[in-house]
C-alpha cells in the first residue's frame, strides 16, 4: 500500500530488480482467486537461496533494515551458514525520516562497498 501512496517509495519498488511481497497476504489472496497447487516461496527461504548464490560467486553483500539487534543475529547466523559469504555493509536505519545528508552518506558507503550489485532490505 505504501508504493500505491507514495510516488517516490512506488519508484524504488518498480526500479528494483528482484521485489518479493509478503507471502502470507499474497497466498491466500491467490487461494481466493482459486491458485491451486502452486507453491509460495518465503523470504527466509528466498534469501538463503539467494546468499548461497551470493557466496559461490563472491558477490559482496548489503544487508539494511530491521532493527539493530537483528541484523546483527542475521548477519551472524548468514556467515555461519555460508563460511565465505561477503557481507559488506550493515545499516539499520532508524524508525523516522532520515536527513538529506543522512541518506548520501549512507548511499556513498553502499557503493563504495562495492556491494550495489546485491542489496537485501528488511522493509519489516
Amino acid at each position: 500500500m505504501e508504493a500505491y501512496d507514495s510516488a517516490i517509495y512506488k519508484k524504488v519498488i518498480n526500479d528494483a530488480d528482484l521485489t518479493t511481497p509478503d507471502g502470507m497476504p499474497l497466498d491466500c489472496v491467490l487461494r481466493l482467486k482459486g491458485a491451486i497447487g502452486r507453491r509460495p516461496v518465503y523470504g527466509p527461504t528466498l534469501i538463503l537461496h539467494v546468499l548461497e548464490k551470493a557466496e559461490a560467486e563472491s558477490i559482496p553483500v548489503v544487508l539494511y533494515g530491521w532493527e539493530n539487534h537483528t541484523i546483527q543475529k542475521l548477519a551472524a547466523h548468514m556467515k555461519q551458514r555460508f563460511f565465505t559469504l561477503n557481507i559488506v555493509y550493515l545499516f539499520s536505519p532508524p524508525f523516522y525520516t532520515l536527513e538529506p545528508q543522512k541518506k548520501g552518506c549512507i548511499n556513498s558507503d553502499i557503493f563504495q562497498s562495492g556491494a550495489y550489485t546485491f542489496c537485501w532490505f528488511g522493509l519489516s
